[in-house]
């Protein structure tokens, strides 16, 4: 993106849709989200994150892109979620 920048994986992407800041989401769609997580610092838990960051996306007004295929890869490194930011 050419705008304000971007965030990486689910923490840091959950935070700046928190803050109103996320212009477009990007997500993993083959990834396997739903992991059976203890409650952590970050206020995750055993809820699917794709679904949650969707969600809070939708809320937020941001644009969603499932991201398929080999295009996909990049988000491995940042488990499979980023956003850009406005």
């Amino acid at each position: 993106g050419t705008g304000g920048g971007a965030v990486l994986g689910p923490g840091r992407t959950r935070r700046a849709l928190d803050q109103g800041v996320v212009k477009h989401l990007l997500f993993d769609a083959e990834r396997e989200y739903r992991e059976p997580r203890r409650p952590r610092v970050d206020g995750w838990t055993d809820r699917d994150p794709a679904e949650d960051l969707i969600e809070r996306a939708l809320h937020g007004g941001a644009d969603i892109t499932p991201v398929e295929g080999p295009a996909r890869r990049p988000l491995g490194a940042a488990e499979g979620i980023a956003a850009l930011l406005l």
